[in-house]
């Protein structure tokens, strides 16, 4: 399976002893299952990971601690909470991480994109642009403006590419820019099942596959024909977000782009806290309730996942050290900003999930999955779903291919989708 294919990350967490790896796709409640395969939100059950020890092993631990979230007594609470903003933000660029609730999040800002009129910059081939080199205007349909018709600025990048700020900041002025990032062990054993790396590198398959690749994962790694895999394997995250990995074991280049990407990201969100980072969206861009409903875009298959040990797990962080390091620094700054949030957050997060359970009930069907390309079983709509319902189940590629279409002028803009 080629990497250059279409993605989601599923998330993970941990909800027992290490050896229970189970889908937690995006609902913070228990699961339900029709098939051994559907899920259900059954309520506000959240895990909440926070600190940044110095050790590689203490890393890993302190990502895998399940405690409660508490605000502490002495929280500053921002003056201004989410319901002060003005007017909604429309100059938007997502930077679309591999493996970690991306697709989601993006179907999320082209529904908002869609149903408001906002001008999408797209990609010259598929919805993947070449990652294999930073960002630039030549990668575009239109490479300098919009379409004719369409306005003088692009309003929104929501796209797999490297990130380049010079570039990016020159085909959407002024915008936010948000980016999701995971624990990097989940990311790594995702990715690894996900894309079948096994295949890809000439492995045999089996619950010890991991453990075969990282004794000589440089080896491995040689073997894969395709370059945007080798280049997801370790340290993914942060190649995405402009690093460069002849720079993996380099502390101090580790430590200023992240202090660089601190400066520069407006946002950036925790898959394993995913409803809370999409309140933090909401309040950054002044969206409402509504526009941040959602729909999970894929299960993996239970035979692309694998048994994550203790000692597997301390391999796996040792070899995305830049990536833990990441994860690990924007995991405190996240807290910060819930904080800064206002005294209403957990009110506001109750209410969210109170409404996203009714849409996912409005909009699933819970008898049927379908199985897609042997490695993500996906949810199927219900018959006679309303038209937020279809918004939500568009996949990205046929977003972009719609809108290629209407940017050229094969088609007229689909106004039936347009916010009446």
């Amino acid at each position: 399976m080629a990497c250059s294919k279409k993605v989601f990350g599923t998330i993970v967490v941990i909800v027992g002893p290490l050896s229970y790896i189970m889908l937690y796709m995006f609902y913070p409640g228990t699961w339900n299952t029709v098939h051994s395969m559907i899920p259900r939100y059954n309520g506000p059950e959240v895990t909440k990971m926070k600190g940044k020890p110095s050790q590689i092993d203490e890393k890993y631990t302190n990502m895998m601690k399940t405690t409660d979230y508490k605000k502490p007594l002495n929280a500053p609470l921002s003056s201004t909470n989410a319901g002060t903003c003005r007017k909604p933000e429309t100059q938007i660029i997502f930077l679309k991480t591999h493996k970690t609730a991306s697709t989601t999040t993006n179907t999320i800002i082209q529904t908002y994109g869609l149903r408001h009129k906002l001008v999408f910059a797209l990609p010259r081939g598929n919805h993947i642009m070449d990652e294999n080199k930073y960002f630039s205007r030549d990668m575009l349909l239109f490479k300098m403006k919009p379409p004719r018709g369409f306005g003088r600025v692009y309003n929104v990048i929501a796209n797999h590419l490297r990130y380049n700020r010079t570039e990016l900041d020159k085909v959407v002025p002024r915008a936010k820019y948000i980016t999701i990032i995971r624990n990097p062990v989940r990311r790594f054993e995702s990715t690894f099942g996900y894309y079948d790396i096994p295949r890809q590198v000439h492995l045999r398959p089996g619950n010890n596959a991991i453990d075969k690749f990282l004794v000589n994962p440089e080896y491995y790694m040689k073997r894969s024909q395709s370059v945007m895999c080798r280049n997801q394997i370790r340290n993914g995250m942060m190649y995405t977000l402009g690093f460069n990995h002849k720079h993996d074991k380099n502390q101090d280049v580790i430590k200023k782009t992240i202090q660089k990407l601190d400066s520069e990201l407006d946002l950036v969100m925790l898959t394993e806290y995913y409803d809370e980072s999409l309140l933090l969206m909401k309040k950054l861009l002044c969206w409402t309730f509504e526009d941040i409903l959602y729909i999970p875009k894929g299960y993996r298959s239970k035979d692309r996942r694998y048994k994550i040990t203790a000692s597997l797990a301390k391999k796996i962080a040792q070899w995305n050290d830049a990536d833990v390091q990441l994860y690990n620094h924007f995991n405190q700054t996240f807290w910060k900003k819930v904080e800064e949030y206002g005294p209403d957050f957990d009110k506001d997060l109750a209410k969210f999930r109170k409404m996203q359970s009714q849409f996912y009930d409005k909009c699933v069907d819970p008898a049927r999955t379908q199985r897609y390309q042997k490695r993500e079983d996906r949810l199927i709509m219900r018959k006679y779903a309303p038209v937020d319902c279809k918004l939500a189940f568009f996949r990205v590629y046929n977003f972009h291919h719609m809108l290629r279409n209407v940017y050229i002028g094969k088609m007229p803009y689909p106004k039936h989708y347009l916010v009446k």
